[in-house]
């Protein structure tokens, strides 16, 4: 599969709803699934055959948040992504986006569009990356609730 920075992966967009995705996964065991964010309920879709997890904006399914992708190929910028060593793909993507952003999990491109999670075998990092997330515009502001909406959320009950 190919990346395409803040537009979807190959055929899949992020402005395709539910039912277009999952009549492009047709010929894929899928399973629908929900997931609460801060009281927000958020449609999910798991695609077995591709190796894929789909977060909607919403609980409706309206348009795609972010993919997550465990297995395969996943190219960007001519590297695939699932099949690189961790931390040669963190120093090749060091010199190609200057916001680039590293934690504990991996590291984010706000240039391309991804993050880059490693896994833990033994209690060492992984020499590959676990799963890599490509998402929307959106995603990295909602990742991180505001202070102010973790207060509200938690003043609500």
């Amino acid at each position: 599969m190919k990346i395409r920075p803040y537009n979807g992966i190959d055929d899949f967009r992020f402005d395709d709803d539910l039912e277009t995705v999952k009549f492009k996964c047709r010929m894929f065991k899928t399973q629908l699934g929900h997931m609460t964010v801060l009281g927000k309920k958020f449609q999910t879709l798991h695609v077995s055959g591709l190796n894929m997890h789909i977060v909607f904006v919403d609980e409706t399914g309206s348009e795609i948040e972010s993919f997550e992708i465990f297995k395969g190929s996943l190219i960007c910028s001519g590297v695939d992504l699932l099949n690189t060593d961790y931390y040669k793909l963190q120093a090749y993507f060091m010199e190609l986006d200057d916001s680039l952003t590293i934690d504990e999990n991996g590291f984010s491109s706000q240039k391309f569009g991804f993050s880059v999670h490693y896994g833990i075998m033994e209690g060492e990092r992984s020499e590959y990356p676990e799963s890599v997330v490509v998402f929307n515009r959106d995603y990295l502001r909602k990742v991180t609730p505001s202070v102010d909406e973790i207060i509200k959320h938690y003043l609500k009950k």
